[in-house]
């Protein structure tokens, strides 16, 4: 699935209701997914990998993810 433009809100739809197992985008889209998780938790359980780029992400970050997203 191919999102135009990317919110947090669109994706995390499409993650879930397409049972997505992989996802591709840009560092700053996993601090959105995760502050919208908080808000507006949702079934990622199909989740297994998320190549991001663009910037490092703090092991802490990395940590939060695979414990929501697992």
């Amino acid at each position: 699935m191919l999102l135009d433009i990317f919110t947090p809100d669109a994706c995390l739809a499409l993650l879930e209701q397409q049972r997505c197992t992989c996802m591709l985008g840009a560092t700053p889209f996993v601090y959105d997914l995760l502050n919208l998780l908080e808000k507006q938790p949702a079934d990622l359980s199909a989740l297994r990998f998320f190549l991001c780029g663009g910037t490092t992400i703090p092991k802490k970050v990395a940590r939060e993810c695979q414990q929501r997203w697992h």
